[in-house]
């Protein structure tokens, strides 16, 4: 049944792309995001969804009157600069099977966050953009918060089997990418009904991550709340909306959780803790021999190369195993080298300042306030994913690409819209959220 249900939207919305292609790219993001095709079982399992719906969008924005490439970016060619380097160390890849599968997955992401530049370039595009990740990320949230609220925490919330948020850590981390996003539409929204739903969604979702027994996640989530509290006017609100949550969530975890996140504090006492040292030792070694190629995507988790490169630290008890980084940083060394990292912090710095910048521009500017608000909420998202991910594997995730290329659009609308005036409106054609909401 749900194999069905999933083609007939599927169709139906490519019907839809055929007259606007940005209906397409909408799609494209929830099938990337949300994976809904991964609990899909029997009829319609083994339809490549993504791929039908990404080449369909494509064929139809070709033929469209739309734009056929980005504007000139700094922060795009970088990306750009990436997927090649990507596809040059895939080339040389030491266990080049496992690395071709990601490599496939990674340049398609880094497609779509193009698409996303070129064609999602005014308010309602953009927040659909917004939506769309929301809706994906804030199923999760309430599925997982209702689980640990229902089973008080007895066990670990996790995301679809056989996707990048199929790990307890990596769907914490998305989660909290997600909570600055939902923040956003929940005050650019007037519809009261939205709001309520959006306010329900940010506290399951929260409950949710301390579900996970994600510390990555908790540590993810403390530097969100410190942010917004930091950022808003309403410190008192915010402090009182935190402590509620937080104690509502933590009221129904049961005492394994609690010592778990103790470990934080004894972490060179910690198993898992050092088994990341062992892995960043693997990326340190690895980097060493071939500092510009790297071992190839997810190398590290070929039990041979462990071996090539760390002998001393390949067992697990009686067995030698592979492992993954833990953390987007050591990843991206261990995959590709130091060219690669210095690239990839390049774009996630400059992304950043840009998004600091923006904010403060648009806010001075009648009209562009809902950008200073959307970027602000990004950069707090991207401080969320850059400190957290220090210790989780998630360095090819689609939502970051996203936001790179909305913060690029974004700071083009403010440097070409004339001072003292609004940024263009959309045409009505375009409006793809509810009358409702913002634009």
């Amino acid at each position: 049944m749900r194999g069905l249900l999933l083609i007939l939207f599927t169709t139906g919305a490519l019907f839809g792309t055929f007259l606007a292609p940005h209906l397409g790219v909408l799609v494209w993001i929830w099938l990337t995001v949300m994976n809904p095709h991964r609990f899909v079982y029997g009829f319609g399992s083994d339809l490549p969804y993504n791929l039908i719906v990404a080449a369909v969008t494509l064929l139809c924005w070709l033929f469209s009157a739309e734009a056929k490439r980005p504007k000139s970016d700094l922060a795009l060619w970088l990306l750009l600069i990436l997927a090649a380097y990507f596809t040059l160390t895939t080339l040389t890849s030491l266990s080049p099977d496992r690395s071709h599968v990601l490599w496939d997955r990674t340049l398609k992401s880094m497609v779509l966050a193009l698409v996303v530049a070129t064609l999602m370039t005014n308010r309602v595009r953009i927040e659909s953009v917004i939506w769309v990740i929301v809706i994906s990320l804030g199923y999760f949230g309430i599925k997982g918060g209702g689980f640990t609220l229902l089973f008080r925490g007895g066990g670990r919330v996790l995301g679809p089997p056989d996707s990048p948020l199929a790990d307890n850590n990596q769907l914490a981390l998305a989660l909290c990418v997600g909570l600055p996003l939902m923040s956003y539409l929940f005050f650019a929204t007037r519809s009261k009904l939205l709001r309520i739903g959006l306010g329900g969604t940010m506290v399951l979702t929260t409950i949710a991550v301390l579900g996970t027994y994600s510390r990555g996640g908790l540590v993810g989530l403390t530097v969100i709340m410190g942010y917004l509290w930091w950022k808003s006017r309403r410190k008192i609100l915010i402090a009182i909306a935190v402590a509620v949550v937080a104690a509502v969530g933590l009221s129904f975890l049961p005492e394994q959780w609690f010592d778990r996140m103790r470990t934080i504090e004894t972490a060179g006492e910690d198993n898992s803790f050092q088994a990341r040292l062992n892995a960043w030792g693997f990326a340190l070694a690895v980097a060493k021999a071939r500092p510009l190629f790297g071992s190839g995507f997810g190398a590290s988790e070929d039990t041979a190369v462990w071996v090539q490169y760390e002998p001393d630290l390949a067992f697990q008890g009686n067995q030698v195993v592979g492992r993954a980084m833990h953390s987007i940083y050591f990843q991206t060394l261990a995959d590709h080298g130091y060219v690669a990292l210095a690239i990839f912090l390049c774009l996630l710095v400059l992304t950043w300042l840009r998004a600091g910048r923006v904010a403060r521009e648009a806010a001075r500017r009648p009209g562009l306030e809902w950008i200073a608000h959307l970027v602000t909420m990004m950069r707090i998202s991207l401080t969320a994913y850059m400190v957290a991910g220090a210790a989780l594997s998630m360095a090819y995730w689609d939502v970051v690409y996203m936001m790179i290329a909305m913060v690029s659009v974004m700071r083009r609308l403010v440097s070409e819209a004339p001072s003292g005036a609004p940024a263009r409106t959309a045409r009505p054609s375009d409006r793809l959220v509810p009358a409702s909401a913002p634009g």
